[in-house]
């Protein structure tokens, strides 16, 4: 879906969850999980299929977050909180599995695919999934992680700080990652894709 920013009475809410989970509430904590677990788990098939490395890392997130509620720091939205630990969950369990260490860009850049699954593909508006249809086209033509970049901005809204601190880059690296993909995506377009492609810069710009 096209990710929009939480309304204002959204982030209150959040806001409110949190404090209340630091003190201890398990409601609370249920409410967040509640609210937050798909998305997270959609993201983590973007990096594997495994069903029980992903089911496992949802758990071992989840778990951890509520063992660590009294100490719990969260510098911007819950969600990208969420989404690094996930991420950094999914890939230490994917090397676990297959013994294979990446610790430099290359291994990462392998890790990230970009589908769009059933449900972020139809729950929202129906110009803005022919938009993402047609995105997803080209996608594939991008690195792994321009590929991310654009996902966590366009279809899960993060700003580009929580997308740099999910992925361990400076937020200058990240409008980097994202002008390159912009550029590359112009190039691999058809001439009657300019107008769609201006309007998905936009969402990305001001989103």
């Amino acid at each position: 879906m096209l990710a929009k920013k939480l309304s204002c009475n959204q982030q209150l809410d959040e806001k409110m969850l949190l404090n209340k989970l630091v003190k201890g509430d398990y409601n609370a904590f249920t409410k967040l999980y509640e609210t937050n677990v798909r998305p997270a788990t959609n993201y983590a098939f973007k990096f594997t299929n495994d069903i029980q490395v992903i089911e496992d890392s949802i758990h071992d997130v989840f778990v951890c977050l509520w063992n660590n509620r009294y100490k719990l720091a969260i510098n911007y939205s819950f969600k990208g909180y969420l989404f690094k630990c996930v991420r950094t969950s999914v890939l230490r369990k994917i090397q676990q599995r297959e013994k294979v260490v990446l610790l430099n860009d290359a291994g990462e850049e392998d890790a990230f695919t970009f589908f769009i699954s059933t449900e972020e593909k139809y729950i929202d508006t129906e110009t803005h999934s022919i938009l993402k249809e047609r995105m997803a086209s080209v996608l594939g033509l991008l690195t792994s992680k321009q590929k991310e970049v654009i996902y966590l901005r366009f279809y899960q809204g993060l700003s580009f700080d929580e997308i740099a601190a999910n992925m361990n880059l400076t937020t200058k690296a990240c409008y980097k990652l994202m002008g390159r993909a912009i550029s590359d995506l112009r190039k691999n377009s058809l001439p009657s894709w300019n107008l769609l492609l201006s309007f998905f810069i936009l969402l990305i710009n001001f989103l």
